[in-house]
C-alpha cells in the first residue's frame, strides 16, 4: 500500500511541476477592456402574405401584412430569436433602438443591458411607443413655460399701434 501511495504522490508532484509556469516565462499584460459605449443595432422589418378565411380554408389575399419592427445585433437573427428573411427591409442602423421597435420580445430581452435612460420598461405590446418615466415627466413639468406673445390674440387680433 505504501508503494502505491508513493507512486501517487510522485505523479501528483510531476503534474504540479508541469502545470506551474516557469520563472523565466513572461506573463502577458492583463486584458484591458475598452469602455463600453452604446452598441449599434440594426432595425429590420418584413412583410408576409395576408390570408383570409373562405369556406373553412385560409386563402391568400395577394396583399402583404406588416410585421413587427425588430432589433438585431448581428443582422442574421433578431434579438427575440426570429431569423431575418432575405426580403427583410433594414430601416436604420442606430443606437436608439427604443425609438424604432414595436416588438415587445426584442425590447424585453434588450432591456437588462441596453435600457434607454428615461424610459419605462414595457410590460406588454401595448406599451409602444415607449413612454418616458415619471422622472422625465417631472423634469418636463419643472421646465419654465414657453413664452407667449402679448401683441396678438386670436379673439381680438393685433393690438393697435401706440401713440408715436
Amino acid at each position: 500500500m505504501a508503494a502505491a501511495a508513493t507512486r501517487v504522490e510522485k505523479a501528483l508532484a510531476a503534474i504540479t511541476l508541469a502545470a506551474a509556469p516557469s520563472p523565466s516565462a513572461t506573463t502577458p499584460p492583463p486584458h484591458e477592456e475598452e469602455p463600453a459605449g452604446p452598441v449599434t443595432m440594426t432595425i429590420v422589418t418584413w412583410t408576409r402574405p395576408a390570408y383570409r378565411q373562405e369556406e373553412g380554408r385560409w386563402v391568400a389575399t395577394g396583399a402583404a401584412s406588416q410585421r413587427r419592427i425588430h432589433v438585431s445585433l448581428d443582422s442574421e437573427h433578431t434579438v427575440c430569436g426570429s431569423q431575418i428573411p432575405d426580403h427583410a427591409t433594414t430601416m436604420a442602423t442606430t443606437t436608439d433602438w427604443h425609438l424604432h421597435t414595436n416588438c415587445y420580445n426584442c425590447a424585453y430581452r434588450l432591456w437588462p443591458e441596453h435600457a434607454p435612460d428615461g424610459y419605462e420598461r414595457p410590460t406588454s405590446s401595448r406599451d409602444f411607443p415607449l413612454r418616458p418615466t415619471s422622472k422625465t415627466w417631472e423634469q418636463l413639468d419643472a421646465a419654465p413655460p414657453a413664452r407667449r406673445s402679448t401683441t396678438s390674440s386670436p379673439a381680438t387680433g393685433p393690438e393697435p399701434p401706440g401713440p408715436p
